[in-house]
C-alpha cells in the first residue's frame, strides 16, 4: 500500500489525532469487559467503531465528565496548549478517575514508549505491549491507513486482570503472563 507524502506528515507526526481503533482490537476489549458504556475521547465516526453508549467528543470535553461502566479511550496524541503530552494528560485522569471508583474497569490505548517520562502511569499497571504495528483507520476517509510507526500499548484498570491476561496475552506481552517478570526468591546455596 502506498501512502501519499500529506498522508505520511500526518501518520508519522501528531498533526491530527483522529485515528480510529481497528475493530479487532475493540473485540479483544470487549472480550474482557463486554460492551463498552463510555469512551470520554471520541467523536460521531470513532463511536460507529467503538460502539459505546455514552461518548465524549473534543467539544463535550470528556476530561471534564463522569466516565461510567465499561471504559474504552484511544487518547488523542500530541501535545496541549502547554507542551504536554496529551496522552500522559488522559492517561494520569483515567488512572485518577479510577482511584476514585468513578468507574468499574477500563482499557486505554496508548503510545509505548518506555522512555518518557510519564511511563510510569502504564508500566506499574496491568498492560500489555502489542505485538507488531497497529493499522489504524483514517478519520477523515474512514480508510484503513498504513502502519503506524510507534508500537503501542493497552493499560487496564479494574480488577478483572486475570481475564485481561488471559486475553490480551494472544496479541502481545503481558508482564508476568506470558512473559519476564521479576519475582523474589530464596536462593539456596549449597555449603561446601
Amino acid at each position: 500500500m502506498r501512502i501519499a507524502a500529506a498522508d505520511k506528515l500526518a501518520l508519522f507526526s501528531s498533526s491530527t489525532y483522529e485515528w480510529y481503533t481497528p475493530p479487532a482490537l475493540l473485540d479483544k476489549a470487549r472480550e474482557v469487559v463486554g460492551d463498552f458504556h463510555t469512551d470520554p475521547a471520541s467523536c460521531d465516526a470513532a463511536n460507529e467503531l467503538v460502539r459505546a453508549k455514552v461518548f465524549y467528543s473534543h467539544e463535550n470535553q470528556g476530561e471534564h465528565q463522569v466516565w461510567k461502566g465499561p471504559v474504552w479511550a484511544n487518547f488523542p496524541g500530541g501535545t496541549d496548549e502547554i507542551g504536554r503530552s496529551r496522552q500522559q494528560v488522559w492517561a494520569e485522569l483515567a488512572v485518577s478517575k479510577w482511584a476514585k471508583n468513578e468507574f468499574e474497569e477500563g482499557l486505554f490505548l496508548l503510545k509505548c514508549d518506555p522512555t518518557k517520562a510519564w511511563s510510569h502511569v502504564w508500566l506499574n499497571r496491568p498492560h500489555c505491549v502489542l505485538s507488531g504495528r497497529i493499522v489504524f483507520q483514517d478519520g477523515s476517509t474512514g480508510s484503513r491507513t498504513g502502519s503506524s510507526p510507534h508500537a503501542y500499548v493497552v493499560m487496564y484498570l479494574g480488577h478483572n486482570v486475570q481475564k485481561f491476561a488471559c486475553v490480551f496475552s494472544t496479541i502481545g506481552s503481558v508482564p508476568g503472563y506470558n512473559s519476564w517478570a521479576y519475582t523474589t526468591q530464596v536462593s539456596h546455596h549449597r555449603d561446601t
